[in-house]
């Protein structure tokens, strides 16, 4: 056999056995369910937004307009938090906090009914924009800890790859979810029980998440967009 080719069959058996003690580690996979605790309630929300608008009677471009400010809330919290760490941080003090404040908000926004106040839509516009700019910090916060997730003689790209595609599943059940529960209950109020039940989640497998010692991550891996 060349010695080219056999040099490729070795990097080639070393890559199956990174990717394979990657799988095997329960880090990953702990970080991708928070991950996707994450992702799904926001989606669920923000993704309905311009509908739940609507519904409450909302008219012209404003539904559209008011969700892309919450929308670029998340990407405002994700820069921010990452400023922090930069500045020293530490990583994975804001996940459970940030959980903290996207239940509590998400109560706010749908269990109390807004029409009945002065507020009126601009006190749930208010906590949903919260919600989403203090949620950016989950995202950030786990994807800077990559390297520490990453096994012992892991492979980083394969660690970001198994917590994009459960984000990626979170991201799917969460707009599925809400909507077969607003078909069940008649409205968008029941909303914050499947906020809550994610974020609960959330807090308990982010407490159970063990990172190791800092291992340096390829600068082409690239973060999952939402």
């Amino acid at each position: 056999m060349p010695r080219d080719a056999a040099g490729g069959l070795r990097g080639a058996a070393d890559g199956l056995a990174r990717i394979g003690r990657t799988v095997r580690a329960s880090a990953p996979w702990t970080a991708g369910l928070v991950f996707a605790c994450y992702t799904l309630p926001w989606m669920a929300v923000v993704g309905f937004l311009p509908t739940i608008y609507r519904d409450g009677g909302m008219t012209g471009s404003w539904p559209g307009v008011l969700s892309a400010v919450v929308g670029a809330a998340n990407a405002v919290g994700s820069i921010g938090t990452a400023a922090l760490m930069r500045r020293g941080l530490p990583t994975g003090v804001l996940i459970v906090p940030a959980f903290v404040v996207m239940a509590v908000t998400s109560v706010l926004a749908f269990a109390v009914d807004w029409h009945g106040l002065p507020a009126g839509s601009a006190g749930q516009f208010a906590c949903v924009t919260v919600f989403s700019l203090t949620g950016g910090a989950i995202p950030a916060t786990l994807l800077r800890m990559i390297g520490e997730l990453t096994p012992e003689g892991g492979s980083a790209p394969a660690t970001m790859g198994l917590i994009q595609q459960l984000f990626n599943a979170g991201s799917f059940l969460g707009p599925t979810v809400a909507a077969w529960l607003a078909t069940r209950t008649g409205d968008w109020h029941s909303t914050w029980w499947l906020t809550c039940a994610c974020t609960a989640a959330g807090i308990t497998l982010s407490l159970r998440l063990r990172p190791r010692a800092k291992v340096p991550v390829p600068e082409s891996t690239a973060a999952p967009s939402r």
